[in-house]
C-alpha cells in the first residue's frame, strides 16, 4: 500500500477561521446536546465488532464517558443514542448555517480548495492500479452539496451518482449537478451501497455516523471483486488529547454530539479485514495543528496586549504546516483517507 502524508493548511483556512469565530457558541451547543446524550442507556456491545463492552476500558472526555473496545479498539460513547438524538443534533447544528448556498464562483473555489485534492489523490492511485478514473462509474454516499462529484466532473468523469439524506444539501447539489445525478436516501449505509451499482464508491466522513456497522461490513464484503471503496474517517489523534484536557474550547474532533464514535488505526484495520478490502492508498493528514493554534490564539488574545499577540501569531502561524507534517508522519493525525479494493 502506498502512503502519502500531509497537505497545506491553506486549503481549509477559511473554514478554520469560521470555527474560531464561533468557538463559544459551538461550545455551548455541544455542552447542551451532550447533556441529552448522557440520558440514554449504556451500550452493551461494540458498534463496530459487536463484542461485549463489559470489560472494555472507559475514559472521560468533556464530561462524557467513552468506551475503547477491548477487541477492535473502536472508540464510542458509553451511552447509546437513538434516532431522536441524531435529529436533535441536526436541528441545533443547522446545516443551513454550516453549508450555506453559495454563488457559483464561491462554490467552485471551495471545490478547488477542498475536494479537487481528494479527486487528484484518487486519480493518481487509480492510475497506478491500472484504471482510467474517467471511465469508471462513481457513487458518492453522503454527497452533501455535491462538491466531490463536481470535482470529479471537472476532472473528466461522466458516470456520476450521489446520495444524501439532508434536503438542504441536496437542493444545492441538484442545482449544480442536476436531479438525475443526486438523490435523497434515508435508509442505512448498507442500503445505500446496494442502491446503485458502481465501479467505485466513496464515503467521506460518513462511517463515523453509521450505527449498523455489522450490516455495513456485510454489504462491503458483498461488493464485486475489483470494486473500489474510497473513504475517510476521523481518528483519535493528537487533537483529541488536547480536547480532553482543555475543555474550554469547541471540540471539533471528538465532540459527543456529531461524533459519538471515532476510529483508531486498529478499528480501521478491523473494518478493512472484515470487509475483505485491501488498502491501495492511504493519505494521512489532519487539522490537529490548526486546532492547537485555535486553542492558543483564543486564550492569548484575552491575556496579551494586541502588539504582543500579533508578534506571537507571526511566530505561530508558520509552524502550523511543519507541526502537522510531523503529526501526520507519526500517524497521530485526526483523520485518514483510504482507497481500498474488494479482493
Amino acid at each position: 500500500m502506498k502512503r502519502i502524508y500531509s497537505k497545506p493548511s491553506s486549503d481549509i483556512s477559511k473554514e478554520s477561521l469560521v470555527i474560531a469565530d464561533q468557538d463559544q457558541e459551538l461550545q455551548k451547543i455541544v455542552a447542551e446536546t451532550t447533556a441529552l446524550l448522557q440520558s440514554y442507556p449504556p451500550r452493551s456491545t461494540c458498534l463496530l465488532c459487536a463484542h461485549s463492552l463489559a470489560d472494555s476500558a472507559t475514559f472521560q472526555h468533556r464530561g462524557v464517558l467513552f468506551y475503547e473496545c477491548g477487541r477492535c479498539h473502536h472508540v464510542q460513547s458509553r451511552n447509546d443514542p437513538d434516532e431522536h438524538y441524531e435529529q436533535t443534533v441536526s436541528k441545533v447544528l443547522g446545516y443551513e448555517g454550516v453549508y450555506p448556498a453559495l454563488d457559483m464562483e464561491n462554490y467552485k473555489r471551495r471545490c478547488d480548495r477542498i475536494y479537487q485534492p481528494k479527486a487528484d489523490w484518487l486519480f493518481d492511485a487509480l492510475h497506478e492500479s491500472g484504471k482510467n478514473p474517467a471511465k469508471l462509474s462513481w457513487c458518492d454516499i453522503g454527497c452533501g452539496t455535491g462538491s466531490f462529484l463536481y470535482a470529479l466532473k471537472q476532472s473528466g468523469c461522466t458516470s456520476l451518482y450521489g446520495i444524501d439524506r439532508d434536503e438542504h444539501n441536496l437542493k444545492i447539489a441538484q442545482d449544480i449537478l442536476g436531479d438525475d445525478t443526486v438523490a435523497r436516501h434515508t435508509g442505512s449505509f448498507a442500503q445505500a451501497l446496494r442502491k446503485k451499482e458502481a465501479d467505485i464508491y466513496s464515503a467521506f466522513f460518513v462511517l463515523e455516523h453509521v450505527k449498523e456497522a455489522s450490516e455495513a461490513i456485510e454489504a462491503l464484503k458483498n461488493l464485486p471483486q475489483g470494486c473500489f471503496f474510497a473513504f475517510s474517517v476521523p481518528t483519535m489523534g493528537l487533537i483529541t488529547l488536547f480536547e480532553s484536557v482543555l475543555p474550554n474550547h469547541y471540540p471539533r474532533n471528538l465532540d459527543g454530539m456529531m461524533h459519538t464514535q471515532i476510529y483508531t488505526e486498529d478499528s480501521i484495520r478491523y473494518l478493512l479485514d472484515q470487509s475483505n478490502l485491501e488498502p491501495v492508498s492511504e493519505w494521512i493528514f489532519g487539522q490537529d495543528a490548526i486546532d492547537i493554534h485555535r486553542f492558543l490564539s483564543i486564550n492569548l488574545k484575552k491575556l496579551y496586549p494586541p502588539s504582543l499577540y500579533e508578534r506571537m501569531q507571526e511566530k505561530l502561524i508558520p509552524l502550523i504546516d511543519p507541526l502537522q507534517t510531523a503529526i501526520d508522519r507519526g500517524h497521530f493525525s485526526d483523520a485518514r483517507h483510504i482507497l481500498a479494493i474488494r479482493r
